[in-house]
């Protein structure tokens, strides 16, 4: 691993390494070894390691690893560099770090990508979507995570709210 962060990676946007091969359905850039330089979004969804969403002025990835990297702790604002290898976890494409640098803190979210359907596009993307009601307002609730059905009068999302997040209580 010493050597192998010796050795310069290809830095690139998000939207360049999160587009989809439409016969598989896999991430076009799967394995690939890149660093990526992004804002932190929301809040890290794992005690141990990392499950937070990185996002840059062309899209957003998922980063994900198991364990702590780089002895660095997720701050939503912090702008950080990250070195790693592009992997898909269930659809979603991820960034699995090898290496965090911090840039900066306390950086201005992206605004959200307000939006009436959901694709790759979004994927990891703060977003606020516009058209759609709950289904049942009952499934609404409760001080653990939970799942909501919404939809736009065609189709049916269901819509996850995590335990941590700040509206669970709304």
């Amino acid at each position: 691993p010493e050597a192998d962060n010796k050795r310069l990676l290809p830095a690139y946007d998000i939207e360049e390494v999160t587009t989809v091969d439409p016969q598989t359905g896999e991430v076009d850039s799967l394995g690939v070894r890149c660093k990526i330089t992004g804002i932190i979004h929301g809040f890290n969804r794992r005690t141990d390691g990392y499950e937070v969403s990185l996002q840059d002025s062309t899209g957003g990835i998922g980063l994900f690893e198991f364990s702590n990297v780089s002895g660095y702790t997720p701050e939503e604002g912090d702008q950080i560099t990250v070195r790693g290898e592009i992997d898909q976890f269930n659809g979603l494409a991820q960034l699995r770090p090898d290496s965090i640098r911090v840039v900066s803190e306390n950086n201005e979210l992206y605004d959200p990508v307000v939006t009436e359907t959901l694709s790759e596009d979004t994927e990891a993307v703060l977003t606020t979507l516009e058209g759609y009601t709950i289904i049942d307002t009952s499934q609404w609730g409760g001080s653990s995570a939970f799942n909501v059905d919404i939809t736009n009068g065609t189709d049916t999302f269901i819509i996850r709210i995590d335990e941590a997040a700040p509206l669970i209580n709304q």
